[in-house]
């Protein structure tokens, strides 16, 4: 049986890089190139994120 994926939610991903909610919602709305697109979204449509597509970006961040 295949595990089911990940997903980091707008607050994980402020979590993982080390900043508010805030300014990810701030990221989000200027669509700056900051975040990746997200990979879902949630019923009621906010947007959610691989736990792959997170972790590559932070990694590269910290020169992993």
């Amino acid at each position: 049986m295949s595990e089911k994926p990940t997903y980091y939610t707008q607050q994980d991903v402020a979590d993982r890089l080390g900043v508010t909610r805030q300014v990810v919602k701030n990221w989000l709305s200027r669509n700056n190139g900051k975040l990746p697109p997200e990979d879902a979204e949630t019923v009621t449509g906010r947007p959610l994120w691989l736990a792959d597509t997170i972790e590559r970006i932070t990694d590269n961040a910290r020169g992993e």
